[in-house]
């Protein structure tokens, strides 16, 4: 166990084998969003993030009124404060000693790499929802109250089983995270997920557990709840649907650590809310981009869920054009490319680029430099344990295995919203 506490080892496999920034890159190839925005990695306990809603007062085209009637603008300060996802692992000790003992470091290596992927792959997951959701963190919706004996429940959209996985530890409220509390503090675990599978002529996604009946282990479950991680329950980033909810906010609300009350100018504290039904999808997206350049603001992207870009493509069939959309950052990330095509708006070309996070029956008008990826240092890294940078430590006693554990501590904010919309299609 000595050799691998070293600085040296750690250093060895984040140079050979397993680098942050790789799972850094992971996660931005999954979330065009995290891609696509500035990125600040100087953030500390918190950002104050001020939107001005008013103009100074003081113009006329006489000159006494506009000395007379001279204001200073109003700004609204947003303050936001990191966030933390961890992402826990370990390794049997006795892998490491038949690489220390062979001194062949290689031999821990493949299951070290193996408890990795499943941790990107989680880690990512996570995030990427986040971005495209809300700082409640609900990970999606329950269709029907399931029986008193039912193992399982169905998804309200089934598009939302790729945020879930076997072994998850699930949670549920009547909220979606943003106010109110848990059901039960008790939690399912999950042990099957089918996804879009048909269930009486009915296409549905059904997450299905092991530990006891839904309605028995969490008291209240019923049609409509919302479903968490564990420990995951408003706990989140205030991704892109935190700065331009679904819908407009009402008054009294509190929004960030510095409670603002956005009902006073929906739109420009909180973005664009389009009701496109009912019309041609094209008509919908030039509607859309009518209001916000009438508001002073150009969306360059366009994000729509996989089942919705369908639609999309036939209504520009034979005019949209193949093309690249690449990741604001530096080295590696810069290298990052989104596929899109490149449809001809009212306004000029407009960039559609398919994001699995987005939900489905909406897409998102966006404007990425009004957005900005907040970190403290990398994005995501590993949560060292010395002061020599070692990563891995000894479990708890009666456990023989060694632990590690990766973090990102993060935040998303927004400088304009009013120049993002979301549209409502379906």
């Amino acid at each position: 166990m000595t050799a691998l506490s070293t600085a040296g080892f750690t250093a060895y496999i984040e140079r050979k084998y397993i680098k942050p920034q790789d799972i850094l890159t992971a996660i931005l190839k999954a979330s065009p969003i995290l891609g696509l925005i500035p990125k600040d990695q100087t953030m500390g306990d918190y950002v104050d993030i001020p939107i001005n809603n008013t103009a100074p007062a003081g113009v006329s085209p006489a000159y006494s009124t506009a000395v007379a009637g001279q204001t200073p603008g109003v700004y609204n300060k947003f303050t936001v404060q990191p966030v933390k996802l961890y992402a826990y692992g370990k390794v049997a000790n006795d892998l490491i000693r038949s690489a220390d003992a062979k001194k062949d470091k290689t031999l821990v290596l493949k299951p070290l790499n193996n408890e990795m992927e499943r941790l990107k792959q989680a880690l990512t997951l996570q995030l990427c929802a986040n971005a495209m959701g809300n700082h409640g963190f609900a990970l999606g919706q329950v269709l029907a109250t399931p029986g008193g004996t039912d193992y399982h429940l169905d998804l309200k959209d089934p598009s939302d089983h790729y945020k879930f996985y076997n072994g998850m530890q699930i949670c549920a409220a009547l909220t979606d995270g943003t106010s109110g509390a848990l059901l039960d503090a008790d939690h399912c675990t999950l042990s099957k997920v089918s996804r879009n599978s048909v269930v009486s002529s009915v296409v549905t996604s059904r997450l299905t557990t092991a530990t006891g009946y839904w309605t028995t282990v969490i008291t209240g479950l019923v049609a409509d709840a919302y479903l968490f991680a564990k420990g995951g329950f408003g706990a989140g980033a205030y991704g892109i649907e935190s700065w331009n909810p679904y819908t407009a906010p009402t008054g009294g609300e509190s929004f960030t650590v510095a409670a603002v009350d956005r009902s006073v100018d929906e739109a420009a504290l909180a973005g664009w809310r389009i009701l496109g039904t009912g019309m041609p999808i094209e008509e919908a997206i030039n509607y859309a981009m009518g209001v916000c350049s009438v508001g002073g603001s150009m969306p360059k992207i366009l994000l729509a869920n996989p089942m919705d870009l369908a639609n999309i493509l036939n209504a520009y069939r034979g005019t949209a054009m193949p093309n690249t959309v690449y990741a604001q950052g530096e080295g590696a990330i810069a290298k990052i490319g989104y596929s899109s095509i490149k449809v001809q708006t009212m306004l000029g070309p407009l960039d559609v680029i398919s994001d699995r996070f987005q939900k489905k029956g909406y897409i998102r008008l966006v404007d990425p430099d009004s957005f900005v990826l907040l970190s403290s240092g990398e994005l995501v890294r590993f949560l060292e344990v010395d002061e020599k940078g070692g990563f891995f430590r000894l479990t708890p006693a009666g456990e023989d295995s060694s632990e590690f554990t990766l973090v990102a501590q993060w935040q998303m904010g927004c400088n304009a919203p009013g120049n993002n919309a979301v549209i409502k299609i379906a």
